[in-house]
């Protein structure tokens, strides 16, 4: 069975690993010892770069999120991509980087796609496909 979990920080990505999830959304907060984990469980990393970029962006709109929101939205947002460059050069497995086909279902719009390439995948080629 396949299954998923959607966690950002570090504890609950680890509890998840451990109970045998196939893969994680966001994992935001996720350490090295839990990268570590997820590399020798098998566990995929999906981290839903444009959810994060979209979310930082609505923050900087006065007025769009609750202001007890917006500081949260800034950091949480822009630190999914950076947290999959550094699983990604970890070794965790993503399927945004190994499964060609995968890309054109989950992440659409172009920006996301370049996104990727950029922070990820800069030594290794790229198989991506857009809509």
């Amino acid at each position: 069975m396949i299954t998923a979990a959607h966690a950002h920080g570090a504890e609950g990505i680890e509890a998840r690993v451990l109970a045998g999830i196939t893969t994680i959304e966001h994992g935001t907060l996720m350490t090295d010892e839990v990268m570590d984990l997820m590399k020798q469980k098998g566990t995929y990393h999906v981290p839903t770069i444009i959810a994060g970029r979209s979310a930082a962006e609505y923050a900087k709109i006065p007025g769009y999120y609750h202001p007890l929101v917006v500081p949260k939205a800034l950091e949480i947002g822009t630190k999914i991509q950076e947290k999959f460059a550094r699983a990604y050069k970890h070794g965790v497995r993503s399927p945004l980087a190994q499964m060609p086909g995968f890309i054109r279902t989950v992440i659409t719009p172009r920006n996301s796609v370049i996104w990727l390439k950029r922070e990820c995948l800069r030594s290794k080629p790229c198989y991506v496909q857009c809509r």
